[in-house]
């Protein structure tokens, strides 16, 4: 028989979480359209930056992933690379992957930002120039992927307290039923 804490850390897991191809996101945003850039004098489009207002119902700092294509058929871009900046907090850049001429649409780290409940700017900017490089350096964002800050308590033990009912609260975080899911 199975210990009932993995039945309850199962369902938690499946209630409070999105699955986005094998990465576990609490948010799952489509941004459609698609924020897309150039690098900057690359080309004729100029289109360094683009912007989307999203809605996240959890304020907080939170990790976000990008799902983000490069390369276009016979095209060989060197440097396709960006910044996402999200409510004024600018985060790294996202480095061109290794095959300049080949197409790859992967999740990439965008970085930790500053969430409010209700409506959050999401930037993307480029950090490609040219000169020197002589490339249009295009890159596209199609989906965000949010994972929400999670603090987990313990609850504090008196005479009045329910010991089950104190492993279902520690459970109820998706971050840990997550980590008891992975471990097993």
């Amino acid at each position: 028989m199975k210990k009932p804490y993995i039945v309850i850390a199962i369902l938690t897991a499946l209630i409070a979480t999105t699955y986005a191809n094998g990465i576990v996101c609490d948010q799952q945003i489509n941004l459609d359209p698609n924020m897309w850039v150039v690098g900057e004098g690359c080309h004729s489009s100029d289109r360094t930056t683009d912007s989307q207002t999203i809605t996240v119902p959890v304020a907080g700092n939170h990790e976000v992933l990008g799902l983000v294509h490069r390369g276009n058929p016979d095209q060989c871009q060197l440097k396709e690379e960006f910044n996402t900046t999200i409510n004024g907090v600018e985060g790294p850049t996202v480095t061109d992957k290794e095959n300049p001429c080949g197409e790859a649409t992967l999740w990439e780290p965008l970085g930790t930002f500053p969430f409010t409940a209700g409506s959050n700017t999401v930037h993307m900017t480029t950090a490609a120039h040219c000169p020197p490089d002589t490339h249009a350096n295009s890159v596209e964002m199609r989906e965000l992927c949010i994972r929400y800050e999670t603090t987990t308590t313990i609850p504090e033990m008196d005479e009045y307290s329910n010991p089950i009912a104190a492993l279902i609260a520690l459970l109820a975080s998706p971050a840990l039923a997550y980590l008891l899911i992975k471990r097993r």
